[in-house]
């Protein structure tokens, strides 16, 4: 899903790609209304090309927060929906995709329904590119994600919290989740995304209300960039770990992360120079049960 090289581009290209995804969405059934957040992305990004085209020398710091988080939500959907739309689909994928489209620009507190949502089918589109076929839970009592490895059937309960102080919170409930669903035990998925910009924004820039974007100088030191994120998500992971309760542990066979960031290259200047969008994605096992299925998950199991 998140390829070895993330292909860099320019603006215009972007927004073209969005346009796209826009555009072919309602070929499979699933229609954009005119207020989903998914439109309100695009115009931020078409106003972003207006600007850049029209006023080269401007540069605000919210508007270039809103741009970028409006591409990697775009970035994420648009992924999310190349996968699942491919054969064999996976059953139910685009009542919960219509779902996720909905909601605020920025997640919030009464919000989070939608994005742990939008968790659980980046979680079974990563698991079907990998070669397995992921089912989704229809009510409740299931799983978000069900995965069959071999002769076991396993849970997978899919998070997207919004703030890091969220993360212990979020991974409680999974862990309880995952103990109830009477399966051959199960995984913690977490989005970290956007919790995750809120601390860059801690780190780069503690007096501003948004972060600057990441710039590297060259594309050839875009892996260890990508290499620090998998270190920065396996430590998170280490961390957090200690809040599965105990009485769900036995249950919870491991813990996986996930993080995109958009990386901009060359000195930073009064516009944006062209950028890559790529995934973290981080797998910390919690038994040696885990050990093997994250195993088989990175190189690809065929069910």
């Amino acid at each position: 899903m998140f390829p070895q090289n993330p292909r860099i581009v320019s603006l215009a290209e972007i927004v073209e790609g969005a346009r796209l995804f826009v555009a072919e969405m309602p070929t499979y059934g699933i229609r954009v209304p005119v207020k989903s957040r998914v439109r309100q992305y695009l115009e931020a990004l078409e106003e972003w090309l207006e600007c850049v085209e029209s006023k080269p020398g401007h540069r605000d710091g919210e508007t270039i927060q809103r741009f970028i988080f409006a591409y990697q939500e775009i970035f994420l959907l648009a992924r999310i929906f190349d996968e699942l739309k491919r054969p064999p689909e996976v059953e139910g994928w685009q009542k919960r995709f219509r779902k996720i489209l909905k909601g605020p620009f920025f997640p919030g507190d009464e919000d989070d329904w939608r994005r742990d949502i939008q968790a659980e089918l980046q979680f079974a589109a990563i698991a079907k590119q990998r070669g397995f076929q992921p089912e989704l839970g229809f009510n409740k009592n299931e799983p978000d994600v069900i995965l069959c490895y071999g002769t076991d059937w396993l849970a997978v309960e899919a998070k997207r919290p919004h703030s890091v102080d969220r993360i212990k919170d979020r991974v409680r409930v999974a862990a309880d989740q995952i103990a109830r669903r009477g399966l051959n035990g199960g995984l913690i998925f977490l989005d970290l995304s956007i919790a995750l910009a809120k601390v860059k924004r801690e780190i780069l820039s503690p007096q501003a209300k948004v972060a600057e974007p990441w710039h590297i100088e060259r594309p050839d030191q875009l892996p260890g960039f990508k290499m620090r994120l998998g270190h920065h998500l396996l430590d998170i992971l280490s961390l957090h770990k200690s809040y599965i309760p105990q009485n769900s542990a036995p249950q919870v066979f491991g813990m996986s992360a996930l993080s995109i960031e958009t990386v901009f290259f060359g000195p930073v200047t009064p516009y944006l120079p062209p950028a890559a969008t790529l995934g973290g994605l981080s797998h910390y096992a919690l038994s040696h049960f885990g050990g093997r299925f994250y195993s088989d998950f990175r190189v690809g199991f065929q069910t």
